[in-house]
């Protein structure tokens, strides 16, 4: 289905791991939580804005989320990418589940320490998506090229085919961080402290822009 596929991850990772499954079958669900993650860590479903794992896609690809995030989503993506990660060893996978427990407080945090787990954000799709010359305007060079380079934008849009077969959002950008910011610093040639501060900036103009 379009939900985040928590429950399946969870099946798979603990099926890898528990020593009374046969170990060909160990193997076969070790590498499909592999393979699974290699779509979903770099997608759009983790917001590089503002945080947070989104709670299920629009349509066939993980390229365009439905932009609605609860507590309860995060919580259970976070625990889910620990066993991926004991499963997997990716630093990745779990990076991502830190900034997901560390989202959910800021967002869903109460000032007794508990939770607000009915409260929920959502957003329309158009007001979510971004063209490369909005964020050009935005941060400038070099700025919006390194933004460009580590989120996967094109000029004419990102979004499958299967996504948007009419085309109703031409050369709009769904946004995800395609690899670990430290690759795309590389690719660039740019210092890795240099390109994180910039990449920090460049989050917050967004951010407020959003």
């Amino acid at each position: 289905g379009g939900l985040f596929p928590t429950g399946v991850l969870d099946v798979l990772a603990t099926g890898s791991t528990l020593p009374g499954v046969p170990e060909t079958m160990r193997e076969r669900a070790s590498e499909t939580v592999t393979e699974l993650l290699k779509d979903l860590i770099p997608s759009a479903m983790f917001d590089p804005l503002g945080g947070g794992v989104y709670s299920g896609r629009a349509s066939q690809s993980w390229a365009l989320p439905n932009f609605t995030r609860n507590c309860s989503d995060q919580a259970r993506t976070a625990m889910t990418l620990l066993r991926c990660h004991q499963v997997t060893g990716d630093p990745e996978v779990l990076r991502r589940a830190l900034e997901l427990l560390s989202f959910a407080e800021r967002r869903f945090g109460t000032q007794d320490g508990l939770f607000v787990f009915g409260d929920f954000a959502t957003a329309r799709q158009d007001a979510w998506l971004w063209t490369v010359e909005e964020v050009e305007k935005t941060l400038g060079e070099p700025s919006a090229k390194e933004w460009i380079a580590a989120t996967g934008m094109k000029n004419l849009g990102n979004l499958p085919s299967e996504v948007d077969p009419t085309r109703k959002w031409f050369r709009a950008n769904s946004i995800g961080l395609v690899r670990p910011l430290a690759e795309t610093a590389t690719s660039l040639g740019v210092p890795a402290g240099e390109f994180n501060q910039r990449f920090g900036q460049s989050r917050e103009k967004l951010l407020g822009r959003r």
